[in-house]
């Protein structure tokens, strides 16, 4: 089989006939040079489902409804590597009604963290110190600190910020000992971004774009096919490849 076309590891593979089998009834056939390992990821004891592509996508799943999903988790999930998607990301909050509502997220072109708190000024000034556990995964060495009054004042403004807090003073030498509230922005420590990086999506999330049973024959006709697609009626003649 073409490396392309290889839908999981040659340790793992048996045959089409059974890995699809394995798929479709939530099973693994322990044959192969590493059957056992792949009937145990597969009976539950690592993972029900496991995709696989050598250089393509693992698992896709399809549907043609706008009122539906092209897939459903129902517990956590974790994410090995970087979240791409073309639409919005939300949280579906249930709302006093009894209904569910949806909360987005905000975007931004570089990656940050945020953090808030509040403190008070003891004639004029105060010193805020950062928490330790936020000041470990963001850069300290240049964050934004933006400051609410919560109360009368003259004004309010950083005077100085280290690695380790930041001074806030009121203005025009004021001394008023009004309380305030504090946003933190900074950027995370561990990666590195580049400000509006161009991406290239894949051929088979570009053909789900256009939601045509012709643009998924054209994304796969010269492209790696996913380790796993999930059917649909609709697209069965398209997906026939599968059981070629």
């Amino acid at each position: 089989m073409p490396k392309s076309r290889r839908l999981i590891p040659r340790w793992a593979a048996t045959s089409r006939r059974d890995l699809r089998e394995a798929t479709c009834r939530g099973r693994c056939t322990p044959q192969g040079a590493r059957g056992p390992q792949l009937a145990r990821l597969c009976a539950g004891q690592i993972a029900g489902v496991v995709g696989f592509s050598a250089n393509g996508v693992g698992v896709a799943g399809i549907t043609d409804s706008s009122s539906s999903f092209g897939g459903s988790f129902f517990g956590g999930l974790t994410v090995s590597g970087n979240q791409v998607v073309t639409g919005f990301k939300s949280a579906a909050v249930r709302h006093s009604d009894g209904s569910h509502r949806l909360l987005y997220a905000m975007e931004s072109p570089q990656c940050w963290f945020e953090d808030f708190g509040r403190a008070k000024l003891v004639r004029g000034a105060a010193r805020v110190m950062l928490d330790r556990d936020f000041a470990a995964v963001v850069r300290t060495d240049d964050y934004h600190v933006f400051l609410s009054p919560e109360g009368d004042s003259k004004g309010l403004y950083v005077s100085s910020r280290t690695r380790t807090g930041f001074q806030v003073r009121e203005q025009d030498q004021g001394t008023g000992s009004v309380a305030l509230s504090y946003r933190l922005v900074a950027r995370r420590k561990d990666v590195a971004v580049q400000r509006f990086q161009k991406i290239e999506l894949p051929a088979i999330q570009r053909a789900g774009l256009s939601k045509t049973p012709k643009a998924w024959c054209r994304a796969f006709k010269n492209t790696p096919l996913p380790g796993f697609l999930f059917r649909n009626d609709r697209y069965r003649n398209v997906l026939r490849r599968f059981d070629a």
